[in-house]
């Protein structure tokens, strides 16, 4: 067997035109996402606001998002997802020149968050219902390991271009950059015209849902998202205590990138020869560690290694996770399952935004509290 055949093993070999399409344009969009995503805790940070003012704005975002998601997945079901993906962009682009405002009035927090939660309800159901929708069973897994691995290679130098461009020119250019790059990630996507179906969605049968008996299962498992909302808005905070610059906070974020590249598609292809709860179990005991382990790694070097470690184990257990729950959308309905996981997994960071202001206010100051908490929330994905 060639080198060549031997890569080719570990992606999918049968994609359709949409989800091809879809992989560039994911490819482009996180490059730009990437520039700014750890950036915009510290952007607050920058201009004065403390951990619980940003955690209250990202917790007030979410709870917004809650409510509003199933209008999004509604115009996705009846206008098609590349469409509802489309549409998403531009109010991604205001949440960033809202930030970018915050310090000059209220106002333009409140239309932060509400940018903040329209970008998500037009995203993220229309993404996760192309992948549920155009993978097969027997390619699932390298289908979201490759999508994957070419977003997070496309990722890997975002946060260090993203941390020279705020370093160099301020975040006002940092912005700017990143929406032009968001807004030319739509062109992909829309070379050819998307087939489907249009379908309704109830509003209220979206809520009822999350209280269905043979459904809670799954809706608890997804509150371990709520790791993510640390390590998405809080995380970063802790970065910038340890290291002097916007450009090696960065470089944190891309070590631990390039470290988990070839673990994606390894596991991609171990997922879809082999049993997939095992191993997203053992991802979800290694990620936890990794959060237990960042308590006594406290310095620049333990900081990168640490990274390193999370980005790999959350891997082992995310493409795993999310082929199972790939699986279970096509069984059942691809949109209804894609707003329940979003719905549930909101649901978790809303809980946990809670947690963390509970943790700060009993022990001030302590990264430990916060990173226990993490490791705890982490467990949740083993419920799956």
């Amino acid at each position: 067997m060639t080198i060549s055949e031997s890569i080719k093993r570990f992606f999918p070999e049968h994609m359709n035109q949409q989800m091809r399409e879809f992989f560039v344009s994911s490819a482009i969009f996180d490059f730009g996402a990437g520039m700014a995503a750890i950036f915009e805790p510290i952007y607050l940070w920058s201009v004065g606001w403390r951990l619980p003012s940003i955690i209250m704005f990202y917790m007030a975002a979410y709870a917004f998002y809650f409510l509003v998601a199933p209008l999004g997945a509604s115009f996705a079901r009846s206008r098609g997802y590349e469409h509802s993906i489309a549409l998403s962009t531009p109010f991604l682009v205001l949440y960033y020149f809202s930030l970018f405002w915050v310090p000059h009035g209220q106002i333009f927090a409140v239309l932060a968050v509400m940018s903040f939660a329209a970008f998500r309800m037009f995203y993220w159901p229309g993404a996760r219902s192309i992948m549920a929708n155009y993978s097969t069973d027997d390619e699932s897994g390298r289908t979201l390991s490759g999508l994957t691995a070419m977003s997070v290679g496309a990722a890997v130098l975002g946060p260090v271009v993203g941390g020279l461009i705020a370093q160099q020119f301020g975040f006002a250019v940092l912005f700017m950059v990143v929406s032009a790059v968001i807004l030319l990630s739509n062109v992909p996507m829309l070379m050819t015209s998307e087939k489907f179906v249009p379908h309704t969605l109830n509003y209220v049968d979206s809520y009822r849902r999350l209280l269905h008996p043979e459904l809670r299962k799954s809706i608890v498992a997804h509150f371990g998202y709520g790791e993510e909302f640390i390590s998405d808005f809080i995380l970063p905070i802790f970065f910038l205590s340890f290291v002097s610059s916007y450009v090696a906070v960065g470089a944190v974020a891309t070590i631990g990138g390039v470290i988990a590249i070839v673990t994606i598609i390894i596991v991609g292809r171990m997922t879809d020869k082999h049993h997939r709860h095992p191993i997203m179990r053992a991802g979800v005991l290694m990620t936890a560690l990794s959060w237990v382990v960042r308590i006594i790694s406290m310095s620049p070097l333990g900081i990168v290694v640490c990274q390193a470690l999370y980005r790999v184990s959350r891997l082992t257990s995310q493409v795993p996770f999310l082929t199972i729950a790939n699986s279970k959308a096509r069984d059942y309905s691809v949109m209804k399952s894609s707003l329940l996981y979003e719905m549930s997994l909101v649901v978790g960071k809303i809980m946990t935004a809670g947690l963390t202001l509970v943790a700060l206010a009993l022990f001030p100051n302590n990264w430990a509290a916060i990173f226990i908490l993490a490791a705890a929330l982490t467990l949740f994905y083993g419920i799956f």
